[in-house]
């Protein structure tokens, strides 16, 4: 390879510092789709969302093995907090029918409109991958979790040899976002740390530390720029 773009810092050094790579390193080109969305104004008239009650968003993943695992485990939050209004941040690229314990529960789902979503959103419940880093970007405190197989998680662990899960955690180099990861991902676990969110007191340190994400991934004309270096 003779030169590789990156999109995270930590990528940067680690292929430089300790692969002898030409890296280069232009920002995060999420940050340039983040800075150019609008919400639609016809949102929540569209899916029937009244925000009589504040919103909290859940995001599965987007993949049907993951939808599976963490669906059914966020939907318990509901149960317990039903001053709120639990919406799941669905995707068109699986079988509608995965969702069907959501509607069972009268609990909306809403199709490829992640990030109208999060633009109204007090809290999201978030499966580890891009959609941490987007609830960062679109400033909405999250709590993240992940749950897999014994046996992919005990394969994975052998060969990935990392402190935390969520990119949030992972850019800062530091615990900011909870992460709830396999067994520790349970009903009562989860009820707890999305209560203590509610209840305030991590929200500002979370929200700062969301700012510091931006500084650090937000390079101007990141596109403009990679596609001139390979031109070049």
């Amino acid at each position: 390879i003779d030169k590789l773009f990156v999109i995270f810092p930590f990528e940067q050094e680690y292929y430089k510092e300790k692969h002898d790579m030409d890296v280069e390193f232009y920002g995060h080109p999420l940050i340039e789709q983040i800075d150019n969305f609008n919400s639609s104004q016809e949102f929540l008239k569209k899916n029937n969302i009244t925000k009589e009650r504040e919103i909290i968003t859940l995001l599965p993943g987007s993949r049907s093995q993951e939808i599976n695992s963490m669906l059914p485990i966020f939907l318990t939050l509901k149960k317990h907090f039903s001053n709120y209004e639990f919406i799941v941040a669905g995707v068109k690229n699986v079988n509608d029918s995965i969702y069907q314990p959501a509607l069972d529960l009268n609990v909306k789902v809403v199709y490829n409109q992640t990030y109208d979503l999060l633009s109204h959103s007090k809290i999201a419940v978030v499966t580890s991958g891009t959609a941490s880093l987007e609830c960062a970007l679109f400033n909405v405190p999250q709590i993240v979790c992940y749950k897999t197989s014994s046996i992919s998680y005990f394969i994975g662990k052998s060969f990935v040899n990392i402190s935390f899960i969520s990119l949030v955690n992972i850019i800062l180099k530091k615990y900011v976002v909870k992460e709830l990861i396999q067994n520790d991902l349970t009903e009562e676990k989860l009820k707890s740390e999305l209560s203590n969110l509610l209840s305030g007191n991590k929200i500002s340190n979370m929200l700062n530390n969301y700012s510091k994400i931006y500084s650090m991934l937000s390079l101007k004309e990141t596109s403009k720029k990679i596609a001139k270096s390979i031109v070049n």
